[in-house]
């Protein structure tokens, strides 16, 4: 009297879609989410926004249905933090135009494991990584006086569709206390500029 034991095929898995979450099979997952050109709100957390859709409708979405982002042309640009000190998480953002593209600018204020809060700026691209490779951002925070502070940070812009997590060697993270140091009058303000990589 013999049994045969039933082995599950991995490619019988269903895996959620990072970008889409469309639920598929685990051996088309990789080639759709290469092609996947759906995407979820950016800024979700704005009103716990559940848009979806392509690149292009992303930033008009943004545009027209969240106030709360600021919209700025240009290469150089200013985020200001207004209320940084309260209980974390905290989001601000901005919709930056610049160079034939539209970037995304971010800085979140998480807590971490020990408790303790952080911020974490990066700058994202309305495109793909190959068009984002072509450029970088640099952070910079300054102290106001004759004895000026500077604290700054500059990498490679991302994809939007990347990556949705923050990951502390991809930007620029500082602490509540370095925060006082920048603050003035209650905001914290961060100039971000976006420029061409040099070949």
């Amino acid at each position: 009297n013999s049994s045969r034991r039933l082995e599950k095929n991995p490619s019988d898995e269903i895996i959620v879609c990072p970008i889409c979450q469309e639920k598929l099979s685990a051996n088309v997952i990789a080639a759709h989410a290469s092609a996947c050109n759906l995407y979820l709100c950016p800024v979700a957390w704005d009103n716990n926004c559940q848009w979806r859709g392509s690149v292009s409708q992303s930033v008009d979405h943004i545009a027209k249905g969240h106030r709360s982002v600021n919209r700025v042309t240009g290469p150089n640009a200013v985020i200001v933090l207004k209320s940084w000190r309260k209980a974390s998480p905290l989001y601000w953002s901005s919709l930056q135009t610049c160079l034939g593209y539209n970037f995304l600018v971010e800085i979140k204020k998480i807590e971490r494991f020990d408790k303790y809060p952080n911020f974490y700026g990066v700058v994202r691209l309305f495109g793909q990584q190959e068009d984002a490779d072509r450029f970088e951002y640099k952070m910079t925070m300054k102290t106001r006086g004759k004895m000026a502070r500077t604290s700054s940070y500059s990498t490679t812009v991302r994809a939007l569709h990347e990556n949705s997590v923050i990951h502390k060697d991809d930007a620029f993270v500082f602490d509540s206390s370095q925060a006082e140091i920048f603050s003035y009058e209650g905001n914290l303000e961060v100039e971000v500029s976006i420029s061409v990589m040099k070949m």
